[in-house]
């Protein structure tokens, strides 16, 4: 299935603001970067939510924020993240929340211990 085909089989995460939310998960199934997920490459997804230990489930969470599978996640990773989660929230109670700044810098800061303005697997 595609990119499109993949939001749409989502439900509620297949809405647009969700986009980008879904994009990132279907990145992270598309191993192969070839824009498309087999039924194979969807249920060894699943298989890893379901039946994964906490590194490997964790590891999908880290690849999800990681866009362009840098191997580690920059601020604007986290930015996007935090601002496509607040458009899908505005989206669904009809409210317009913004996160502020230093929320955003909070919660890098959080997960930054070694302060190099990038988040690794282990961090």
């Amino acid at each position: 299935m595609t990119s499109e085909t993949f939001r749409d089989s989502l439900g509620l995460l297949g809405l647009e603001p969700a986009s980008f939310l879904s994009d990132r998960i279907f990145a992270v199934i598309d191993e192969d970067c070839d824009g498309l997920v087999s039924f194979d490459d969807y249920l060894k997804y699943l298989n890893t939510l379901i039946n994964g230990c906490d590194k490997d489930k964790a590891n999908l969470s880290f690849r999800i924020i990681d866009k362009g599978n840098k191997g580690k996640i920059l601020y604007k990773d986290i930015e996007n993240m935090i601002m496509g989660i607040s458009s899908l929230w505005n989206s669904l109670t009809d409210s317009e929340v913004v996160p502020k700044q230093e929320y955003i810098d909070y919660i890098f800061k959080t997960f930054d211990f070694r302060n190099a303005n990038e988040i690794s697997f282990n961090e």
